[in-house]
């Protein structure tokens, strides 16, 4: 059997509370996006134990450390950020909250009334992880796991090229 990003998130996610989980999908996702300096770092015999005992004082979750340190060896860090998207659709099939990620031109209304509205649209919500760009012209782009929505302008604008090409086809 070929071990797949899956397999990870579903090791992360059993027999663990939901606060432990979240925790895990949250350090998985920071550690994610250093992927490249971690690459160099874990490869290098002469680095790779200071990059453990970084991840231990950091409070890294254990599974997570050790996971990290697998993929690192075996060259699939790349795969960080595909389990934290399984782990978090496997938590969403089970009507678990996970995190949601907003991208906004300018913040427009509170974070309580953006949970409320993105419970409705999305499910439950964990936590929001809010990015303010302000090269978007206006609306509003949100996921949480495999459910997203996107109204920003650019967006819609591309949809409606779209249907006109498809339409002149």
């Amino acid at each position: 059997m070929t071990i797949r990003p899956r397999h990870y998130a579903e090791l992360l996610i059993a027999d663990a509370d939901t606060n432990l989980v979240a925790s895990r999908l949250q350090q998985l996702a920071a550690i994610a996006a250093a992927t490249r300096q971690l690459t160099s770092l874990v490869t290098n015999p002469a680095t790779k134990p200071a990059v453990a005992k970084t991840l231990k004082a950091l409070d890294i979750d254990p599974l997570v450390q050790s996971l990290v340190m697998e993929l690192a060896t075996v060259g699939r860090l790349n795969w960080l950020r595909a389990i934290v998207r399984a782990a978090e659709s496997k938590l969403a099939t089970q009507g678990a909250a996970v995190p949601a990620h907003v991208t906004l031109a300018h913040p427009v209304i509170s974070e309580a009334q953006l949970r409320t509205q993105l419970t409705d649209l999305l499910g439950p919500v964990s936590s929001i992880d809010i990015t303010i760009d302000p090269n978007e012209l206006g609306g509003i782009r949100a996921q949480a796991a495999d459910r997203s929505f996107d109204t920003r302008l650019d967006h819609r604008l591309h949809q409606l090229r779209r249907m006109v090409r498809e339409r002149n086809a």
